[in-house]
């Protein structure tokens, strides 16, 4: 699948896992997922944001935490002199080189899931301050003020800040989203002053290696508790590794749009490992999976600013289009997944008409509500309503082919059930009961039901109807059969009765976006 094709999914909604395509059912799921975009070129760190990053900074730098829980295993020593590894040695060549590269990245710490805080990204640490200190007269000639005043103005022109006393001692504070994220990299790093340890950050193309299936199998089983038994290197592969997306050249050489891993070295330790689909026009992020001994770094929301820093700086280097920053779902009713919504400005895509709409629109509506179409917003309830038992009911959300003026073709299907009439005795018997017939007539009404396609009675929020496809839809949509394309109007297929439905159903799901960009396969 070309990545273009997929970034037009994605904005209707879907969502891939591994090479499995996805899109949920609005309507009918428990806790609605909406598609959620950043604006990266609008986005402006917080507070907490920044010292997050200044903090893993002058971890880097500095260092002065080793040991404890969550900044590194209690035996670690800085060996800032290990490179991270080159592509080859990523990929052992026999057996033995494949086991101890697992023993050297599995360092098992039973303890260490008790101790993680769920909010370790927000632990309280101190940032340098940026004012000055105050001095006598007569500590520095007017001369080296000057200097540094200088100085002070160079460094500021390249997006950093001078710096007063502070643990940095010195080190000039960056204001620009990527000189924060780059702060700590080793690239940076001075002969006068060394860095204590050693950072890097690799993207390349998604592949398997045994190191990041070993840091994969220590966050399942130590943060999520999955079972050793059930984390297995298939698995892996199938969620992690494979994809359906082709990669494909940039207008900028040094990037490539396809799925790709982010690595995280430190010392030469794989400590993270971010899963990203680089598309045309946006980032999207697909998993993350950190090391346990680690987690007071904030691993999870180090990795989201520097891949909002990504965007700008594809951006930046002639990628066109290049604007936002996907984080899958957000879903309001589960409070670990609310984070995303710290990123702003963000947008909501209404499951109805595959809109986007502002994040601050669509606050208040989740907040009153467990299923909303921001397009539509629910009326106030009447006093009937907030006496009735059915209150409760999910919001009724219009399909994308609907309009206010034109009624839905299926009996009241776009009418909320607590809306609807109630039906009288006689036409509840008659419902029951067929209305009278005889046996016969009944068995024999069945019989040719039987032959008609039963549709589901109302078709997913932005879904079109899968009985009432546009002509155009049908008409340019490709069918491979026998290794051959063929027309899906001229396809046999067509005239299987059940084949035709699973066309239809998946048409209805696509929507135009995709229409004449595929080829179905029917097995």
């Amino acid at each position: 699948m070309s990545c273009q094709t997929y970034k037009a999914l994605i904005d209707v909604g879907w969502r891939r896992s591994g090479s499995y395509l996805y899109k949920p059912d609005m309507r009918a799921t428990c806790c609605p997922q909406y598609t959620i975009s950043l604006d990266a070129a609008a986005f402006n760190p917080s507070k907490s944001q920044r010292q997050l990053l200044h903090r893993f900074a002058n971890f880097v730098t500095e260092g002065g935490r080793e040991g404890t829980s969550g900044w590194g295993p209690p035996s670690s020593t800085s060996n800032a002199t290990t490179p991270a590894p080159t592509p080859s040695s990523q990929h052992p060549s026999t057996k033995a080189d494949s086991l101890l590269s697992t023993a050297k990245s599995v360092t098992f710490n039973p303890s260490s899931r008790a101790t993680i805080d769920e909010d370790e990204d927000n632990a309280e640490f101190k940032v340098p301050s940026s004012k000055k200190g105050k001095r006598k007269a007569g500590d520095e000639s007017e001369q080296s003020a000057a200097g540094r005043k200088a100085a002070s103005s160079a460094g500021q022109e390249h997006g950093y800040k001078a710096k007063g006393k502070s643990k940095g001692k010195g080190r000039a504070a960056p204001v620009d989203l990527s000189d924060m994220v780059h702060e700590g990299e080793w690239s940076r790093n001075g002969e006068d002053k060394p860095f204590k340890h050693r950072f890097e950050y690799v993207l390349e193309e998604a592949s398997f290696t045994e190191e990041k299936y070993a840091l994969f199998q220590r966050y399942q089983t130590q943060i999520h508790g999955e079972p050793d038994s059930k984390v297995t290197k298939k698995g892996f592969k199938r969620f992690l590794v494979d994809s359906p997306l082709e990669t494909e050249p940039t207008s900028n050489p040094k990037y490539n749009y396809g799925s790709q891993h982010g690595l995280y070295y430190l010392d030469g330790r794989l400590i993270a490992l971010a899963v990203i689909d680089v598309l045309p026009g946006a980032v999207s992020s697909v998993y993350l999976a950190w090391d346990p001994d680690y987690a007071g770094l904030g691993l999870g929301k180090i990795s989201a600013l520097r891949e909002i820093a990504m965007v700008r700086e594809m951006k930046k280097a002639g990628v066109e289009g290049m604007s936002a920053y996907m984080m899958g779902y957000y879903i309001h009713s589960c409070v670990k997944m609310r984070y995303k919504g710290e990123y702003q400005p963000s947008s909501l895509l209404d499951p109805a008409t595959n809109v986007f709409y502002p994040f601050e629109h669509c606050a208040p509506l989740l907040d009153a509500n467990s299923h909303a179409s921001f397009s539509s917003p629910p009326k106030p309830p009447t006093r009937s309503d907030t006496n009735s038992s059915t209150s409760s009911l999910p919001i009724a959300i219009p399909s994308a082919n609907s309009s206010s003026e034109s009624p839905p073709s299926r009996n009241n299907a776009m009418t909320p059930l607590a809306e609807r009439p109630p039906l009288s005795d006689e036409e509840d018997v008659k419902q029951r009961e067929g209305s009278g017939e005889t046996e016969t007539e009944e068995e024999e009404e069945e019989d040719e039901d039987d032959d008609e396609i039963a549709w589901p009675e109302l078709p997913p929020p932005g879904c079109f109807d899968p009985a009432e496809l546009p002509k155009g839809m049908l008409m340019g949509t490709l069918l491979l059969e026998n290794r051959m394309l063929v027309p899906l109007l001229f396809s046999s297929s067509w005239h299987d009765t059940d084949k035709q439905v699973e066309i239809r159903e998946l048409l209805a799901a696509t929507g135009e976006s995709v229409a004449g960009k595929v080829a179905i396969w029917v097995g």
